[in-house]
């Protein structure tokens, strides 16, 4: 006889084991305690990074490489603790001067270090099928490509003088990203053996 309501759409699917029903498997979220610790190591690291370069500090090769290691949330969390603590090494302790300009500045620079971070994970992610060695390349400069940009935008505002961005500055940043990406890749090498990076699952890109 057919029932007068169409229960079919809300029955729940039961493994049946010796003729009982189970209930459903539930998948317990991964502990985040250590990607919040790692993000804590990392940003940590970043202060003596911009103890060493300051203003230079690279900001590229931290979103790069925090999106080829951690959930896009994830990464963009690690690169707002790394700017946060390089604005505050900046005026508490190489006396950046406390002026609108300045501030400002600090403004531009964390918000082209997030589009960075966004882009990165964005090329990572759609470009899965590459082999390791050529999709970190690809994040890479699409992090540098995107940093750079926001940066060369704002010479052209009040902020800067578009006489500043010229080829040796630009040069001298791109090495310090370079060596900075591949540190930073061994250094999340050394956290996901150690347990403290996750495999990143699709979903999460």
């Amino acid at each position: 006889k057919k029932l007068p309501l169409d229960i079919t759409r809300k029955t729940i699917k039961l493994t049946r084991s010796e003729g009982e029903f189970m209930q459903p498997t539930v998948q317990t979220p991964a502990d985040p305690r250590p990607v919040f610790l790692w993000i804590a190591i990392i940003t940590a690291a970043s202060v003596l990074l911009s103890l060493s370069f300051a203003c230079a500090t690279p900001f590229s090769a931290f979103a790069a490489a925090a999106a080829l290691s951690l959930p896009r949330k994830h990464a963009m969390t690690l690169v707002g603790f790394t700017w946060l603590a390089n604005q505050f090494v900046g005026y508490a302790v190489l006396d950046y001067p406390q002026t609108a300009n300045s501030m400002v500045w600090g403004a531009v620079i964390g918000a082209a270090a997030l589009l960075a971070t966004f882009a990165c994970s964005k090329v990572n992610a759609q470009y899965k099928a590459l082999s390791t060695i050529k999709r970190s390349v690809l994040v890479f400069i699409t992090g540098v490509v995107v940093y750079q940009l926001v940066m060369l935008l704002a010479l052209f505002t009040p902020l800067g003088n578009i006489q500043d961005f010229n080829s040796a500055v630009l040069s001298h940043v791109i090495l310090i990203d370079i060596a900075a990406f591949i540190a930073l890749l061994v250094v999340n090498a050394l956290g996901r053996n150690a347990g403290l990076l996750p495999q990143i699952q699709p979903h999460q890109l």
